[in-house]
């Protein structure tokens, strides 16, 4: 019979392990997966880019036939005509309708009150007049510091003239609405005092 020799190698088959050859498959797995993903991301940008740039190339096709449906000389001639409203618009806010500030003075006169002077600068109104008692014209102060078109009423200089009536002057700060064509048109009457 044969002798058998020892040797080192095993003669019953080893048996294969789960574990063995199992970490690099799903490395390899999920790196392939990774890629599929990648590159449908990748297909599906460059599709959407194409379908941005399709769609900037009709509006802009639409925005130049949009462009050349207005006449230049129309769009010119409109931005002047806007440019002198606004012009205009300008004026009339500062303009001193000075009609509304003599139509005041008209309707908030008392009867035995008079003006005999008249001179407006600035907002300020100064008007030098008479009255026939100094009960008329505290009358006449009453109403004029009531109104409230005006901002201060301020009456000052009294002489006794001659026939009894009482010379003064009287000074008086104008509210802006009431001189100024943006201001509460034809509000410019208040009622007269007693």
């Amino acid at each position: 019979m044969p002798v058998e020799q020892p040797t080192f190698i095993p003669r019953t088959p080893i048996p294969p392990s789960g574990r063995r050859g199992t970490g690099i498959g799903w490395f390899v797995t999920f790196g392939f997966l990774a890629l599929i993903v990648s590159v449908l991301m990748t297909a599906g940008l460059w599709l959407y880019r194409g379908l941005l740039m399709s769609q900037i190339d009709g509006y802009t096709e639409t925005l130049k036939q949009v462009e050349s449906e207005f006449e230049p000389s129309l769009i010119l001639e409109l931005r002047r005509t806007a440019q002198a409203i606004d012009v205009g618009r300008e004026l009339l806010k500062n303009h001193v309708a000075t009609s509304r500030l003599l139509k005041f003075i008209e309707d908030n006169t008392l009867p035995e009150t008079s003006f005999s002077r008249f001179i407006y600068k600035d907002g300020t109104l100064v008007l030098s007049g008479s009255a026939r008692s100094y009960a008329s014209l505290a009358q006449q102060a009453r109403v004029f510091e009531e109104s409230p078109f005006l901002e201060r009423a301020t009456f000052s200089d009294f002489t006794l003239g001659s026939g009894g009536l009482v010379n003064f002057r009287a000074e008086l700060v104008i509210e802006p609405e009431l001189i100024t064509y943006t201001g509460a048109a034809g509000a410019a009457t208040t009622t007269q005092g007693d």
